[in-house]
C-alpha cells in the first residue's frame, strides 16, 4: 500500500486533538475517545483504505491508549 497524505491525515488529526489540553467538563478518557472518533471519521471521508480497516484500526487504537475500559473485571 502506498502511503499518501490521505493515509497520514487521520493520524495527524488524531494526534493534534489528543495533544490539546482537555476542555472543561470532559475527562481525559472522553477527550481521547473523541480524538479517535474524529480520526476515524476523517479516514472514512478521505477513503484512504477500506471502511472495515478504518473501523478496526480505530477500535484497536482505543484499546491501545486505554480509552475503553474493560467492563468485566
Amino acid at each position: 500500500m502506498k502511503i499518501t497524505w490521505k493515509t497520514v491525515a487521520p493520524l495527524g488529526i488524531w494526534l493534534a486533538i489528543y495533544l490539546v489540553p482537555v476542555p472543561d467538563g470532559l475527562n481525559a478518557s472522553q477527550w481521547h475517545y473523541f480524538a479517535v472518533f474524529a480520526a476515524v471519521i476523517a479516514g472514512l471521508i478521505l477513503e484512504s483504505m477500506p471502511v472495515g480497516a478504518v473501523g478496526l484500526i480505530g477500535l484497536n487504537r482505543c484499546r491501545r491508549v486505554r480509552v475503553m475500559s474493560n467492563p468485566i473485571q
